[in-house]
């Protein structure tokens, strides 16, 4: 009896732990599908056997928490794959703990949507880098043909998480500044590819070993589209292809298109195909302590001026270290792939 009986709590426990444990992951409490659907406005339909769960209409996430984190839903372990059908926008964000897949059934009408508010997590004083439209705090998030549109604060964000974002649109349409709508930050080994960006902050943060490719950025209201760092990370290097930069205007009045505001680390940048046509937009705002070793080939830049003249490390552009405001090579070498835009 006394051996049965223990054998019966230990059962009783595992049980009751593993409950536990897919409603709490990595010290954050999650919300489980049948809570999303409790408070979410639209429709949705849940396939548990393929761990799916479909938005089938439009509408808001809306859960009862402090913190102003009402519109975020912390993904159970037991969602692998998110998906938005066709002409659906979902008001809300996804934050994911482990291996998850979000995925539009259209890239320009499959919609997460934020907020029109300029400025939201500013007014707040909180930290916008824990309000991202999609967060990834374990395993490995992949977004994949949607649109983000005016997000509460940053895009995706996964520190020192792998994070993928393929064939999707990112956009912050409301103008002004203090949005924080951050574009990609993902850690060693994430990549984006054929993706359009047209953010209101930092668009591609090189912290970590990323690869870039096909992809068009935007230049609006305050936007860098490639980011060294705000402080000393570690050293890293990013792998960039086929990217076209446009738009007239940018962040300050030097518009960078590579800018390192502060820090130690030693960044490494190789790219292949490189399109400029800001006729505001420096290449370069280097005010760190760091080091920068850049080569870019197959390039047609025409900016307003080269920018930071010296700076530690190599920079050769079209096989050449001289500062200059226009390049333009092309060695065949390149990736015939194009850039995606709207």
């Amino acid at each position: 009896m006394y051996r049965n009986g223990i054998a019966q709590l230990r059962w009783g426990l595992m049980v009751f732990g593993g409950l536990m444990l897919s409603q709490w992951c990595c010290g954050a409490a999650t919300q489980s599908v049948n809570e999303l659907q409790d408070h979410y406005s639209g429709s949705t339909c849940w396939d548990a056997a393929a761990k799916t769960l479909t938005f089938a209409t439009s509408g808001t996430i809306d859960f009862d928490k402090p913190d102003f984190k009402n519109h975020y839903w912390d993904i159970p372990r037991e969602v692998a794959m998110i998906v938005i059908d066709p002409n659906v926008t979902v008001t809300g964000a996804f934050h994911s703990y482990s291996d998850c897949t979000i995925l539009g059934r259209d890239r320009k009408t499959s919609i997460v949507y934020g907020t029109p508010e300029q400025s939201w997590a500013e007014k707040r004083k909180i930290r916008a880098w824990e309000y991202c439209q999609f967060q990834n705090r374990g395993g490995v998030l992949t977004v994949k043909n949607l649109t983000a549109l005016n997000p509460f604060s940053y895009f995706i964000r996964g520190w020192g998480k792998v994070c993928h974002a393929q064939n999707c649109q990112f956009i912050d349409n409301r103008g002004g500044w203090h949005n924080h709508s951050d574009g990609f930050a993902g850690g060693h080994g994430s990549t984006v590819d054929r993706c359009y960006f047209e953010c209101g902050d930092d668009v591609i943060k090189c912290y970590f070993d990323i690869t870039v490719t096909h992809t068009t950025i935007k230049m609006v209201q305050n936007s860098v589209p490639f980011q060294f760092g705000w402080g000393t990370y570690q050293n890293s290097k990013a792998k960039l292809s086929n990217i076209t930069i446009t738009g007239d205007w940018g962040r300050g009045q030097a518009c960078p298109v590579f800018q390192w505001k502060a820090g130690a680390d030693h960044k490494t940048v190789v790219m292949d195909g490189l399109v400029v046509d800001n006729p505001r937009a420096s290449l370069f705002e280097l005010l760190s302590d760091g080091e920068l070793n850049l080569e870019i080939r197959n390039a047609q830049i025409d900016v307003r001026q080269y920018g930071t003249p010296s700076f530690p490390g190599i920079r050769t552009i079209c096989d050449s270290t001289a500062p200059r405001n226009s390049y333009h090579c092309t060695t065949g070498t390149s990736d015939d792939g194009i850039s995606e835009d709207r």
